[in-house]
């Protein structure tokens, strides 16, 4: 399974996709699978909510790594 969620975007607006089925990525099946789609969400929103200790958050970034982030888009 792959759940698609773009943060500030509703939930309503997730998309669900059986990679092993549909390695496309033709079929939202998100309307027609939903604990499918609640089970997932629930385990991104506990992920998203973890404490992975205070290297991965804050970690400082040089100005070098900062213009290569910018440049592939990943920063402004």
């Amino acid at each position: 399974w792959k759940l698609i969620h773009v943060p500030g975007r509703p939930e309503g607006e997730d998309r669900l996709f059986h990679l092993e089925r549909d390695p496309a990525e033709t079929s939202d099946l998100s309307a027609v699978e939903p604990e499918v789609l609640s089970t997932l969400r629930a385990q991104l929103h506990a992920f998203l909510e973890a404490d992975f200790g205070s290297d991965a958050v804050g970690a400082p970034v040089s100005t070098e790594e900062l213009e290569k982030l910018r440049a592939l888009g990943y920063a402004r």
